[in-house]
């Protein structure tokens, strides 16, 4: 179990570094690791979540979940033990990628 614990916050730290200051990217998880584990919220301010969730799918096959509105309105994703570093690297591209659009 703290194999996988420590591999599940490797990759979750490493998605979190990625998307802390990319523009229009606001990080709803907290940075630090002994205050998250395996989710990464964030929410694209320039692109509706709704939106932004299906462009990750439709563009890039990114499956993930999402909460469309409210105060933990944003993208969730939950990286685990079957996700590869380059699974959380594209996906910090995806993001990099929807935050650079014109707005929606």
């Amino acid at each position: 179990m703290g194999d996988i614990e420590s591999r599940v916050r490797v990759l979750a730290g490493r998605l979190k570094e990625q998307l802390r200051d990319v523009p229009n990217v606001m990080l709803k998880t907290n940075r630090e690791p002994e205050l998250s584990a395996g989710v990464v919220k964030c929410d694209l301010r320039n692109v509706p979540t709704r939106q932004a969730y299906d462009l990750l799918w439709e563009r890039h096959r990114i499956a993930i979940a999402m909460t469309p509105s409210g105060d933990a309105q944003g993208l969730r994703f939950s990286p685990h033990v079957y996700n590869s570093i380059d699974d959380v690297d594209r996906a910090a591209r995806a993001i990099r990628e929807l935050s650079a659009a014109t707005p929606a």
